[in-house]
């Protein structure tokens, strides 16, 4: 995540927050990026 691309990228969106879903979203919310979680099942989003 070090490089020029990523330096531009402020707000990401995590589509799925199961296992994998919200463990990435959480990795990129703790380096400082703005994370939005989408997922079909209600009781994940809260």
């Amino acid at each position: 995540m070090k490089n020029r691309r990523s330096q531009n990228i402020q707000n990401i969106s995590v589509v799925g927050l199961g296992k994998l879903g919200l463990c990435m979203a959480a990795c990129f919310a703790n380096k400082g990026f703005k994370v939005s979680g989408i997922d079909i099942n209600k009781k994940r989003l809260n």
